[in-house]
């Protein structure tokens, strides 16, 4: 596996994709939480169920860039 930073990709693309996903899961979140619906996540490599109201932004130490 390569263990280079994504910034460093060759496909121009890939090195947006981290930020697409994280835009992607408040969204989702944001959408569970207008529903009523369970979020299913994986912390450290357990599954959890999370209640609607109990729904936090993610522990991330990465920081995606803002789009310019």
């Amino acid at each position: 596996m390569n263990r280079k930073p994504i910034e460093q990709a060759k496909n121009p693309l890939l090195s947006k994709a981290l930020p697409a996903l994280e835009r992607a899961a408040l969204q989702a979140r944001k959408i569970a939480a207008q529903t009523g619906t369970a979020i299913i996540v994986r912390q450290d490599g357990v599954v959890q169920r999370i209640q609607p109201g109990a729904v936090q932004e993610p522990r991330s130490d990465y920081q995606a860039e803002k789009d310019k």
